[in-house]
């Protein structure tokens, strides 16, 4: 099963990534991030990701938040922008 730490980061910053049973739709998430749905997995289940794939989370985050509301209103439905520091106790030393 997937879980842990990244796994539930991931869930909360990507909310149009879950299906409908409220799991993470890896596959989905993997070919927006412009990787394979086995790195998502394996980053998933070794609680990390690599610096590429850091910047990748981050500029999809900033993307989608754009998506949303891209006159930066503060809309509820909004993505959260992923910053460096969010994702710096998952990125591999």
């Amino acid at each position: 099963p997937l879980d842990g730490p990244l796994y539930d980061f991931l869930m909360a910053r990507f909310p149009d990534h879950r299906s409908v049973q409220g799991l993470l739709e890896v596959p989905r998430l993997g070919g927006d991030l412009g990787v394979s749905y086995q790195a998502v997995y394996n980053a998933i289940h070794a609680n990390s990701v690599s610096v590429p794939m850091a910047k990748r989370i981050m500029a999809l985050s900033t993307t989608l938040a754009e998506d949303v509301d891209p006159l930066g209103l503060g809309l509820e439905d909004a993505a959260e922008i992923v910053t460096r520091e969010d994702l710096l106790r998952f990125v591999l030393p």
